[in-house]
């Protein structure tokens, strides 16, 4: 049974969200198209936004709320069914897309201040014995709780290529980028301070120069009193206590310019630092055992240890608030899409809901909850389709 209409104080969505969508290239050939692009993707957005997965929940969704999509989508001929939805969004260019979303996020964000994660995520089910799975590189804005822009990629070694790709889209300017081992390159380092942003690059064996040096240099201990005094750093210890464990982190970081004879091939590289994890497990199965973890960063920020500790800090927001949030609210992991540009489009999909949905203030219940409101009040889901139109309308 549809549901009722929204109430005469809220209007439908307006129409410049659907010019947008109206503006990307639409692959079917004239005498194939029974339904507008601009349909067939703001259902399926929608869909999506109301806890649908898969093409055939769209089509459902449609068919649920015919009568009210008809107040604002054309619907020339009705419904769209689910293998049209199919068809469209395996032939929709994954990366104009792509590129579209990236220009929506930042048009709603504005100049996007603090940290921007980069890191990437694997759909596991999108593959099979003969199709490689969706590798998705994403740049998530952890202060705003956004998706800036998404490059997918086939394999995960291309994460070293889709870096630079997604960097060139972002504005970056006056941003601090992190990225874990695998764009420890130079050539990253170099594309992101040409955005005017700085990095915060963590430093594993595939540096081993880098990564042999720094561990022969945090070697010395706080204690080792001596050398530290020769050595100017500072030094940053936060400690909290969650999951029935006590964590300490200890943040050191030294000019490089202190400690790294060779430092030209790293554009602007200005310090080196390294974090001590300590965990006291309290309770649960692991209660009265310690864990230590060290790792190491390179960056162009000057050697003030706060802001370091922040970058590093936030970088875990990527896999939490994104990666995790869209394994575990929206089924990516589960979801068995694989045939042509699919995958990535439902990806694309899947984190433009998750953007709008982490963009509303009104709703104190988590992510699923909003997901589960938004199907059952059609007012709440136009509320998200108004934080969808960016209030600088600059969108082409």
């Amino acid at each position: 049974m549809p549901a009722a209409p929204p109430s005469p104080a809220l209007s439908v969505p307006s129409a410049p969200l659907l010019a947008q969508l109206a503006a990307l290239p639409d692959p079917r050939v004239d005498r194939a198209k029974r339904h507008s692009l601009t349909d067939v993707l703001a259902i399926a957005l929608l869909a999506t936004l109301c806890g649908a997965d898969t093409y055939t929940q769209f089509a459902l969704f449609g068919v649920t709320r015919a009568a009210w999509l008809a107040t604002f989508l054309e619907l020339p001929n009705g419904i769209p069914s689910h293998d049209t939805f199919a068809r469209v969004l395996q032939q929709l260019d994954r990366k104009a897309f792509a590129a579209w979303l990236t220009t929506w996020s930042q048009a709603l964000a504005g100049q996007v201040p603090g940290v921007v994660a980069i890191d990437g995520k694997t759909a596991r089910r999108s593959g099979d014995a003969t199709t490689a799975a969706l590798h998705t590189v994403s740049a998530w804005a952890t202060a705003q709780h956004l998706t800036l822009g998404q490059v997918s990629t086939d394999v995960k070694s291309n994460e070293i290529t889709a870096i630079p790709e997604l960097l060139l889209l972002l504005q970056l300017r006056d941003c601090i980028v992190t990225i874990d081992a695998i764009g420890c390159q130079t050539a990253i380092a170099t594309a992101i301070r040409a955005k005017q942003a700085h990095y915060v690059l963590a430093v594993k064996g595939n540096q081993r120069w880098l990564h042999d040096r720094l561990v022969a240099l945090f070697a010395h201990g706080p204690e080792d009193t001596v050398f530290w005094a020769r050595a100017p750093h500072e030094t940053l210890t936060h400690r909290e206590k969650d999951h029935g464990r006590i964590e300490t982190r200890t943040y050191r970081l030294v000019p490089a310019a202190a400690v790294l004879a060779d430092r030209a091939p790293w554009t602007d590289l200005q310090s080196v630092g390294c974090v001590d994890a300590t965990r006291h497990h309290v309770s649960g199965p692991k209660a009265g055992t310690v864990e230590h973890h060290r790792r190491y960063f390179i960056t162009s920020l000057p050697a003030r240890v706060a802001p370091f500790a922040h970058a590093v800090r936030s970088h875990w927001q990527i896999e939490n608030a994104c990666h995790w949030t869209l394994d575990v609210v929206f089924n990516e992991d589960q979801n068995r899409a694989r045939r042509d540009a699919g995958p990535a489009n439902l990806a694309t999909l899947r984190r433009w809901a998750l953007s709008l949905l982490r963009q509303d203030t009104t709703q104190t219940t988590g992510l699923r909850g909003r997901r589960l409101i938004a199907g059952w009040d059609p007012d709440y889901l136009l509320h998200l389709l108004r934080i969808a139109v960016p209030a600088t309308d600059t969108i082409s």
